[in-house]
């Protein structure tokens, strides 16, 4: 699956993105949510291009990965308060390619292959 879009958002307290399985490519402006994570991935392969990826809740994650493959390109990851750009409850690799950011620092159990996310608590 490809999507193509400029916003994608969650209504209420639900993951704007939930990867299990398959293939998903998503270039989108913004993925957010505005009291759950935005982007959850447990299986398959799930590549983001180009996107700002903003939790909204307080203390979230941006993003949570427990299993599958997670590629980042050009991306800006925004959590809130005690919450981790990525997080995951066990080691988990993910692999980063041009330009990403972040607020806050990714979780101990993330290794990041390829390139780094950049951690700058001015992004907004």
């Amino acid at each position: 699956v490809i999507i193509n879009a400029y916003e994608l958002t969650s209504s209420g307290a639900f993951k704007t993105i939930k990867q299990d399985s398959g293939t998903t490519i998503i270039n989108a402006t913004i993925i957010s949510s505005p009291s759950d994570i935005p982007v959850s991935i447990t299986g398959g392969s799930l590549t983001i291009n180009n996107a700002r990826i903003v939790a909204m809740g307080a203390n979230k994650n941006a993003v949570e990965k427990t299993g599958g493959t997670l590629i980042l390109n050009n991306s800006t990851l925004i959590a809130t308060g005690t919450g981790k750009s990525i997080f995951a409850s066990s080691p988990q690799s993910v692999k980063i390619y041009g330009r990403c950011q972040a607020n806050l620092a990714v979780d101990a159990n993330i290794t990041q292959q390829v390139g780094t996310l950049t951690i700058d608590p001015n992004v907004i």
